[in-house]
């Protein structure tokens, strides 16, 4: 199985530090993205064009909570991809 974690750079962002904190074997590869939505679009399909994933997690962070949340639906250009996780957040 080959696993992609990404996460976006900079020193206090949270995604990083998990994204630091996993240690990188044969089947994870990590991206660190660059903290701009162009950018990070383009780092996220060039590495899709050039691998094969059976799994992608995306670290993020979402402004304004302290809650952890998984994010049920996703969009990338013209294509919507549904996860099957369940999702609770606590408010």
């Amino acid at each position: 199985m080959r696993v992609l974690v990404s996460g976006f750079k900079g020193d206090t962002n949270s995604a990083k530090l998990l994204l630091d904190r996993i240690e990188s074997k044969c089947i994870v590869e990590k991206l660190y993205l660059v903290n701009s939505s162009n950018t990070s679009k383009n780092q996220l399909e060039n590495r899709l064009k050039s691998q094969e994933y059976d799994l992608i997690v995306a670290f993020g962070q979402k402004p304004n909570t302290k809650s952890i949340y998984l994010e049920e639906k996703a969009r990338f250009n013209e294509n919507k991809i549904k996860n099957d996780f369940y999702t609770y957040s606590k408010h």
